[in-house]
């Protein structure tokens, strides 16, 4: 009896551990199974980021293996690696080993550093490409999760790039007509035949100057301000051999210093981070001023062809410059308009453009050669007030922009000792050295004239009493204006408008400016500058509801911007410091203007705003926000004397009611700007959609 119980225990025991060795081996092939997927789809993952380089399977097995202790991070650091020493593209038996040697001695590091010799090969179209495809990949949503990358963040490389020889200097590059035009070197001559043919007045010695100064295209230095984001060039032998560099202004000392020694800038090893340029700009687009905005806006134009950009990281001075190697030549140049009368718009082909090229690492020689040009330039207006003499004409030339701030405060300098030689009395007339110009609205008309064919052509005039400019007024109001502003309480009328042309106004200047094409009326802005607050106004923009997502509102509003900006410049001898807006407050969705403004980079004065009744009909309102746009400061902060001195003047200027009213809203306004935090500023999309009636 006992035999046979134990038989039936050893038997069930037995038939126990088959069936545990069967879940086990089910387990094991299981996992196996799991494993051989996840090494699959580890190894997919490898080859879709390394398409462009179309590793075989034995070398994506090999960095499959040295990624093994963390993919999300060693994967991308490969990559980054790869295009770098690749040159971007397939790679011999030999080269990829050096590379996979070389990814071994910086993946255990906490800051892995890639060194290259200069920056030639970040400005080929084969980098280009390749970290173009990197981001494109990264940028992907499901991928930023598999690789754990910060959705909140500009997608950026792993790995610094530490570039060993170069030239630092505060320059933006401005694009030439070379890279505007590509290989159509007829378009560039016929814009020459052009110029030349509808202008019978143009000198063709300037002309071909001009020309010769946008052929390949000249760097300009920005006003440069400590608290806001900057962009630099890094050049290696030629200001167009040259990387643009984010300049964060908790990095700016050194350029401190370089202004403050009146500094082209230096020979340096540079360290830099690579960052997707379209989520770097959208992220960051408002720590920039107006004059970096511009030089933003064209790497953004450039689309597929400016796939990244570059952060400043650090930089380390390099004083042995024997070696023939470091130097950096560069345009240094000025440039004169020619007027007949002090409100002539501007016209390029009427410029004179005078220019050198000289190595900026040599402060001797570029020094020399800035006293070279600005005597040469004298000369040459001494010659062209002979001619004018000479043809019984009468015109002056006027300043208009420079490469940079001391070669105008030089030729200011020279113009005032000549003009004190009786020979030269005649400069005091002849030349004026102060400009109502801005360097953006400059450049802007350049790239208009170059990049506008004329069935195309679409102008932004300036409103100006006389029979064509009340014309357009009336058909604006008429076609765009009425419709755009239905409620009698928020528009003004037509005659207000005629007359708010017509009224010159003590302490203002104002505008209307619309945007035509042929002879449609697309758009157009009502807005002022108030020369105490040093600070604009824009009380309407709009644009024809057909013609609308075109960029049409971007455009005038950056019309506007430099219309109000030479208005500061020409009264104040200084930058504008604040536009301001009033904008409706809103509950639930958000309202195509407030994406509009936001975009443009305006925020939220945090006050409890209220606008006076704009007539002794109307009513005051409580509905409104007070928006504003700063362009001297990046800090989410508005000097509340600046709130008042504008809103004393735009209520008293602006608001046809009884000055004992207006006085009653100015009082009320401060004792609301004087509660705490009240001048804090916040974005318009974040908070006034969660506290949409604060």
């Amino acid at each position: 009896m006992i035999d046979y119980i134990l038989n039936v225990i050893i038997r069930k025991f037995i038939i126990m551990m088959d069936n545990i060795n069967t879940v086990i081996n089910f387990i094991i092939i299981l996992a196996s199974f799991i494993m051989v997927i996840k090494v699959f789809l580890d190894l997919s993952h490898i080859q879709k980021a390394f398409l462009d380089f179309r590793l075989t399977f034995t070398r994506l097995i090999k960095v499959y293996w040295l990624t093994r202790s963390n993919r999300q991070k060693y994967i991308r650091l490969y990559i980054e690696l790869f295009i770098i020493r690749s040159g971007a593209k397939k790679v011999t038996k030999q080269m990829f080993k050096t590379i996979s040697d070389e990814f071994i001695s910086l993946r255990d590091r906490d800051n892995p550093e890639i060194e290259v010799a200069d920056c030639s090969f970040l400005i080929t179209e084969r980098f280009n490409e390749s970290v173009k495809q990197y981001f494109d990949y990264f940028s992907k949503p499901n991928n930023m999760s598999t690789f754990m990358i910060p959705e909140d963040k500009p997608v950026s490389f792993i790995s610094n790039i530490t570039i060993k020889e170069g030239f630092l200097s505060p320059y933006v590059l401005i694009d030439g007509l070379i890279t505007r035009y590509a290989d159509d070197w007829p378009g560039i001559l016929d814009k020459y035949k052009l110029f030349f043919n509808d202008s019978g007045d143009v000198d063709s010695q300037d002309l071909s100057s001009l020309f010769c100064w946008l052929l390949w295209g000249p760097s300009w230095q920005p006003v440069f301000n400590k608290k806001s984001y900057a962009i630099f060039n890094y050049s290696f032998g030629d200001e167009n051999n040259a990387i643009p560099v984010i300049l964060p202004a908790h990095q700016n000392s050194f350029a401190q210093h370089w202004i403050a020694n009146d500094s082209w800038g230096e020979n340096c090893e540079i360290q830099l981070k690579i960052f997707s340029s379209n989520s770097y700009i959208e992220k960051y687009n408002d720590l920039f001023t107006l004059e970096y905005q511009y030089a933003l806006e064209q790497y953004r134009n450039k689309g597929d062809d400016f796939a990244c950009i570059m952060e400043y990281r650090s930089h380390k001075p390099k004083y042995l410059l024997g070696d023939a190697k470091y130097y950096c030549t560069a345009y240094i140049w000025i440039m004169l308009e020619r007027i007949t009368e002090i409100f002539d718009p501007f016209s390029i082909e009427k410029c004179i453009i005078m220019f050198e090229h000289a190595n900026l690492a040599d402060n001797g020689h570029r020094s020399f050669l800035m006293e070279t040009l600005i005597s040469k330039t004298c000369a040459y207006l001494v010659k062209k007030h002979e001619n004018m003499v000479k043809n019984n004409a009468e015109y002056k030339y006027r300043f208009c922009i420079a490469s940079s701030n001391d070669a105008e405060i030089a030729f200011r300098k020279k113009v005032y000792e000549m003009s004190q030689n009786d020979e030269y009395k005649y400069f005091n007339d002849f030349i004026i050295t102060k400009s109502i110009r801005t360097p953006v609205g400059i450049l802007k008309d350049i790239d208009y004239v170059f990049n506008h064919t004329d069935d195309e052509t679409v102008s932004l005039i300036d409103i100006k009493d006389d029979y064509a400019g009340m014309t357009d007024l009336c058909s604006f109001y008429g076609n765009i204006f009425f419709q755009a502003f239905p409620d009698p309480d928020e528009r003004e009328s037509l005659e207000f408008l005629i007359d708010y042309i017509r009224e010159s106004a003590e302490g203002e200047d104002r505008h209307i400016l619309i945007l035509k094409q042929n002879t449609v009326i697309l758009g157009g802005m009502v807005f002022n500058y108030f020369h105490k607050a040093n600070s604009g106004y824009i009380s309407y923009i709009a644009v024809d509801e057909n013609q609308r997502r075109k960029g049409y509102a971007k455009m005038i509003f950056e019309g506007g911007m430099c219309l109000m900006e030479q208005d500061a410049k020409r009264i104040k001898n200084k930058s504008i410091d604040y536009v301001y807006l009033e904008i409706d407050k809103y509950e639930g969705e958000i309202p195509q203007n407030v994406k509009m403004w936001d975009k443009f980079g305006f925020k939220r004065v945090n006050m409890k705003y209220i606008q006076p009744p704009l007539s002794v009909t109307k009513n005051a309102t409580e509905n409104l926000m007070l928006g504003v746009r700063t362009f001297n400061t990046v800090e989410n902060y508005i000097p509340p004397g600046n709130v008042k001195c504008f809103l004393t003047d735009f209520f008293t200027r602006s608001f046809s009611i009884p000055d004992d009213i207006i006085d009653k809203y100015v009082k009320e306004t401060e004792k609301r700007l004087d509660e705490k935090d009240a001048s804090k500023l916040f974005d318009l999309i974040d908070k006034t959609a969660s506290q949409p009636n604060t």
